[in-house]
C-alpha cells in the first residue's frame, strides 16, 4: 500500500497535518463533516503494479523521455561522424546509464510497495470524502487529509493517482468508483486549486 501521504507523516514533512490538528477543534472538525462518498476496495499485487507505474511513468515524465531520445541522436550523429571523442563516450554513458536508473528507481518503488502491501493482515482499504477532505482506514492505520494539503491528481482508465508531494501518494482504483465519486473530487480538486490532470 503506498499511502505515505495518509499513513506515514514525518516530523517537519510540509505534508504532515499541522500541530493544530491534534486540537480537540481539529477532531471535531473531521467528526463533524458529513460523507459524502465512500469507497472500500481490496487492495491486490496487480493493483499495487498498475498504480506503481502510472506513477513511475509520471515520475521520469515526457521531458525524462525525451532528454534521453536527445542524447541518443547525438550518439548516432556523433558515431556517423566518425567523432568518437570523450563527448561520444559520454552520450555513451548516459545512454546506458539513464534507462539502467529508470528499471532501478521503479522496481525499488515496487518493492517498497509490495513490502506495506505484505504487512497487512487485511488487504481491504476504506475512503471517506467529505467536504473538508478525505480520510482512509486500513488495518496499518487512519488518517484525515484536508483537500488542501493534496497536490495534484492524475486520473488513468486503471487507477487515479493522489499526490501530496512529488513521490507521496495514495491510488483509488478507477474501475470501484462511480461516476458521481470522480466527479465530486474532480469538485473538490476545482475548489481548492488541486492541478487535476
Amino acid at each position: 500500500m503506498n499511502v505515505r501521504g495518509f499513513l506515514d507523516h514525518r516530523p517537519g514533512d510540509r505534508h504532515a497535518p499541522p500541530a493544530e490538528a491534534l486540537e480537540p477543534a481539529a477532531v471535531r472538525f473531521w467528526e463533524d463533516a458529513a460523507i459524502e462518498y465512500q469507497l472500500s476496495f481490496t487492495v491486490t499485487p496487480d493493483l499495487i503494479k498498475a498504480a506503481t507505474r502510472r506513477f513511475w511513468l509520471q515520475f521520469v515524465g515526457w521531458g525524462g523521455l525525451l532528454r534521453w531520445v536527445i542524447v541518443s541522436i547525438a550518439l548516432i550523429v556523433l558515431s556517423i561522424l566518425g567523432r568518437q571523442t570523450w563527448s561520444y563516450g559520454m552520450a555513451a554513458l548516459v545512454i546506458v546509464l539513464i534507462p539502467s536508473i529508470w528499471v532501478g528507481g521503479y522496481f525499488t518503488f515496487l518493492r517498497r510497495a509490495l513490502h506495506r502491501y505484505g504487512r497487512m493482515e487485511s488487504k481491504l482499504i476504506s475512503y471517506h470524502f467529505t467536504e473538508q477532505g478525505l480520510g482512509t482506514r486500513s488495518d496499518l492505520g487512519s488518517a484525515e487529509t484536508p483537500w488542501r494539503m493534496l497536490d495534484k491528481v492524475q486520473r488513468y482508465p486503471d487507477v487515479w493517482l493522489l499526490f501530496f508531494g512529488r513521490r507521496d501518494y495514495a491510488y483509488l482504483p478507477a474501475t470501484e468508483m462511480t461516476e458521481q465519486l470522480k466527479g465530486y473530487i474532480l469538485q473538490q480538486v476545482g475548489r481548492h486549486d488541486v492541478k487535476g490532470v
